[in-house]
């Protein structure tokens, strides 16, 4: 094998074997004698020279005269000849050189060689093709045959001088993130376990100083053994990083549950673990809680005294495998939880129960929950009568339905039993537990309105009670059912499901039912009772109304006789003396007084006359297209002068110019007079009538409004009532029968609209007559007469009749 083909390591093999060989004397003779000693050396010496990982350069007097092949590839250059002699400094980058080259820097360099044979320094080289690169440079004098070469050996150390800087900028940001971080963050040597380097939330949360802390070990904050702490921190370096957990100890004695990610970190060449640490003592107390809350729903779930079943619901939506059942579930229909779980309801439901779980399940979807009866078959075919009442949730993106089911054979049984007694029976029996109905008959079933027994099972009977008694109720059924004490007969009142109020009596006692004692509530309905009561009541109140009305009439109509027949009386006594003014004057004042006294008779006719014909249906509204500004201005201008006469002022304004509206002028007439003369008659002398009339939204709205006595308050809801008056007795100081409001109030509302009154006592009233604004069609109007313009004096002399002068 040549020379050439070898590796560098067999060169310097081959080399330590001649340089052995030349150490003796006789093997160095045999050497000399072939020659090759001579021929070796040289060759070997080159081969290596050239086979050196550094480059090599040998200089003189600043030229280059031999480098190495390493030499000729750090530069750039293709071959040895490109690169021997050029002068060095070419390579140089002279920025970092003084002016004077790689050798004349300050004269030190060259110093430093001739002084020691030897100079280290570093220094940026330019390649070939302009790149430049970070050498490290070492520099030695060669003395070959008194010449002054100098060998420079170069290595390339851009590399290791970028992960330095690196390193330092990684350590910086690490360091910072360290600082800064809010995790709580440990450096441990795993060697000692000391605490090498400790964060301000580690200081914080252990509650030492960062001195402290650093001073002590991880066994010192630890409730692990010594031994157990070890073997973690090799654990760590064995598998570059654990997760563990662990009880620490803080400054104060608290013990705290830590959860630790642990792993290695290499600074300045040696090994580190950094732990990073979380306080999960709160989280896990909540785990505990959850465990223990899970523990006690267990506990519920297996020993409730009802049948617990969850169900998954399938994509159809309807109840699929039991996902969950209770013991009890499982002791009451025979089968083990396991063969219980991989069933559904159509497995343990009765065949002819089946058929309504999809009509069922579509129920409860829709209300969410829902309350029903069905039969389960257990696993020995008992049939086994259940009330169920299921109710849809969502959990984790799936719905579920979560059946309480309750065996209810023994209702069944005792509903058997009693089923005629209690058909027959006529009042209404509820039996109750903790206010809820456990059994109601048909009776109970009628009085609440409901459509079955079944829709008030499990209802709250308290809901029913009116809230004038609910308290008085709820405190009898209590004593019921704590003191044994029976409920008195009591009247009240109970709400049916339609909102609508019954009158019952309500009594009770304590019956066994369902293996417990309950109050059992008997209730008759006495709502017709009360109503024939509520009818004789008001048949002799009206009775009583009508006595104290023809009383009033009969009053009504002999006082007018008795004025014509005095006046007439008087009048014949007249006769017989001489016909002189003054004779004729009181012959006038006489007629006068029987006109309005007939008058005031004619009124009181048309008006029983009118009330009776409103009462049969046979009075009858002439709608007419009018002008209503122009109806009431006229009936307030006649009016004026009368109430001018009375000493009363009377005033119409209008914000409207005009309104055309379907309007009975004859009845709207009859309206304003009896309004206008109650004003007037209770008017006191100087006192004011303002009549307005104005438009408000589709109406419109014509007000009386004066400063007369009022109206008490108490007697306000019933002004308009018929035969009501203010003043009962027959010694008041105003005529009047108690028909003419009432009559007004009929005439208003016939024509769509509707009147109210304002009032109080001694200041004045405020009548407001609403009419709507509406228009009759050509044809609905071409046989009525044309638009109302003369005011009928003799009507106004007929309203005003029962007005007396002092005179």
């Amino acid at each position: 094998m040549s020379y050439e083909s070898k590796t560098r390591e067999e060169l310097i093999a081959e080399l330590e074997e001649l340089k052995q060989t030349v150490k003796n004397p006789k093997v160095m003779d045999t050497y000399s004698k072939k020659g090759r000693i001579d021929e070796t050396l040289p060759t070997l010496y080159k081969l290596l020279f050239d086979k050196l990982p550094d480059a090599i350069l040998l200089i003189e007097e600043k030229i280059i005269i031999d480098c190495n092949d390493t030499a000729v590839n750090m530069l750039g250059y293709h071959t040895k000849k490109e690169l021997t002699g050029i002068k060095v400094d070419k390579l140089l980058v002279l920025k970092q050189w003084e002016k004077g080259g790689l050798f004349d820097k300050k004269g030190e360099t060259v110093k430093e060689i001739l002084e020691t044979g030897i100079s280290n320094f570093e220094g940026f080289y330019c390649r070939k093709n302009g790149e430049t690169f970070l050498a490290e440079i070492e520099l030695r004098l060669l003395p070959i045959e008194h010449r002054k070469i100098i060998s420079v050996s170069l290595r390339n150390i851009t590399e290791e001088r970028k992960k330095e800087l690196n390193f330092q900028d990684n350590l910086h940001m690490y360091r910072s993130f360290f600082q800064k971080n809010h995790a709580i963050m440990l450096l441990i040597d795993p060697r000692t376990a000391n605490i090498v380097d400790a964060n301000p939330a580690a200081c914080s949360f252990y509650g030492y100083s960062k001195e402290e802390i650093t001073r002590m070990k991880v066994t010192d904050i630890s409730v692990t053994s010594h031994q157990g702490i070890l073997n973690r921190l090799n654990n760590t370096l064995l598998h570059k990083g654990k997760h563990y957990f662990f009880k620490d100890r803080l400054s104060n004695g608290e013990l705290r549950d830590v959860e630790v990610y642990s792993g290695i970190i290499t600074i300045n060449k040696k090994e580190y673990l950094y732990e990073i640490i979380f306080d999960i003592t709160e989280k896990n107390k909540v785990i505990r809680d959850l465990i223990e809350s899970e523990a006690k729903f267990k506990a519920v779930f297996n020993n409730a005294s009802d049948l617990i079943f969850l169900n998954e619901l399938t994509s159809d939506r309807i109840a699929g495998p039991y996902v969950e059942v209770n013991d009890v579930a499982c002791k009451k229909l025979g089968y083990s939880r396991e063969e219980l779980l991989k069933m559904d309801p159509n497995q343990t439901d009765a065949p002819e129960k089946r058929k309504k779980i999809p009509q069922i399940a579509k129920q409860a979807l829709e209300k969410g929950t829902i309350t029903f009866e069905t039969t389960a078959i257990s696993k020995d075919r008992k049939k086994i009568p259940l009330e169920i009442n299921s109710h849809h949730f969502s959990l984790f993106n799936k719905e579920y339905c979560l059946s309480i089911a309750r065996d209810i054979s023994e209702r069944k049984m005792l509903e058997k039993k009693n089923q005629k007694l209690l058909t027959f029976l006529p009042d209404a029996v509820f039996i109750i537990h903790n206010n809820k109905i456990q059994f109601s008959n048909l009776a109970a079933v009628k009085l609440l309105g409901a459509n079955s027994n079944k829709e008030l099972i499990d209802k709250n009977i308290n809901d029913f009670f009116h809230p004038d008694d609910y308290r008085n109720l709820a405190e009898a059924i209590k004593k019921t059912y704590h003191q044994n004490q029976a409920i008195p007969l009591t009247e009240a009142k109970f709400i049916r499901q339609d909102g609508s109020i019954a009158f019952v009596e309500v009594t009770g006692t304590r019956l066994l039912f369902n293996q417990q004692v309950n109050p059992i509530i008997v209730v008759r309905d006495i709502t017709e009772r009360k109503e024939a009561q509520r009818l004789l009541d008001e048949t002799i109140a009206y009775d009583k109304l009508k006595t104290e009305f023809f009383a009033n009439i009969s009053h009504e109509i002999r006082t007018p006789i008795n004025v014509i027949f005095g006046t007439v009386q008087l009048l014949e006594l007249s006769l017989n003396k001489d016909l002189s003014k003054e004779y004729l004057n009181n012959v006038n004042k006489h007629i006068k007084r029987m006109k309005q006294n007939c008058y005031r008779l004619l009124r009181l006719v048309n008006n029983i006359i009118d009330i009776t014909k409103i009462d049969s249906g046979f009075l009858q509204i002439q709608l007419q297209n009018h002008d209503i500004v122009h109806i009431i201005n006229n009936i307030a201008i006649s009016v004026a002068e009368y109430a001018k006469a009375k000493n009363i002022q009377l005033t119409f304004t209008s914000a409207i110019p005009s309104k055309i509206i379907a309007c009975d002028p004859d009845k709207i007439e009859r309206i304003m007079l009896n309004l206008l003369s109650n004003a007037i008659k209770f008017m006191k002398p100087n006192g004011e009538i303002k009549v307005s009339i104005y438009e408000k939204e589709n109406r419109v709205v014509i007000s009386v409004k004066d400063t007369g006595i009022g109206i008490p308050r108490n007697k306000i809801d019933t002004i308009f009532d018929r035969f009501i008056q203010v003043d009962k007795s027959l010694t008041r100081n105003h005529e009047g029968s108690g028909i003419g409001l009432s009559l007004v109030k009929s005439l208003v509302e016939m024509q769509g609209g509707n009147i109210s009154v304002k009032s109080q006592l001694g200041k004045g009233s405020k009548f407001i007559v609403e009419l709507p604004i509406r228009t009759l069609s050509n044809e609905e109007n071409k046989d009525i007469l044309p638009d109302f313009h003369d005011f009928k004096i003799d009507r106004m002399n007929i309203e005003f009749s029962d007005i007396y002068s002092n005179n």
